[in-house]
């Protein structure tokens, strides 16, 4: 009986410690979008890309494809999970030294961006808008100007 019981446990274990994992790991099914953020983009869970925590806040990514540069300023579209674009384009400034993700791989700075990248944007739960990475809020802020 008690060799069964052994058998039992092994067998459980893995499955114990997965599901206790799944439920430690934020998803973008469990992130709750600020109501304001929601109400102008109704989509946006849609467009969620992965979420993360950062200094015990939850931080979502989001992809943006870039459609028009003009000096700092750049035009984005929000892509969802199938890479098909969100109604409505983001201009979004940011420093020309300003480092973000493009591409997967993070850039030299904002100036190098072109029409076709793909730019991460990654927005916490307490806030609403865009920053170059998780757990920046004090720096690395991307100034909207026009769109949200």
């Amino acid at each position: 009986m008690n060799v069964k019981l052994v058998g039992l446990l092994l067998a459980t274990a893995p499955i114990l410690a997965l599901a206790q994992g799944q439920a430690t790991k934020p998803s973008c099914a469990s992130f709750v979008y600020n109501q304001k953020f929601l109400e102008k983009y109704p989509k946006a869970a849609s467009a969620c890309q992965e979420v993360t925590t950062h200094d015990g806040e939850q931080w979502v990514r989001f992809t943006g494809k870039v459609t028009a540069v003009k000096g700092n300023a750049i035009t984005t579209t929000i892509v969802n999970t199938a890479n098909d674009p969100l109604p409505g384009h983001l201009t979004i400034t940011a420093p020309s030294d300003q480092k973000v993700t493009v591409d997967g791989k993070e850039t030299k700075g904002w100036s190098n961006l072109t029409t076709g990248d793909r730019l991460d944007l990654w927005m916490p739960q307490s806030v609403i808008g865009f920053y170059a990475r998780p757990g920046a809020l004090d720096q690395q802020k991307l100034t909207i100007t026009k769109g949200l």
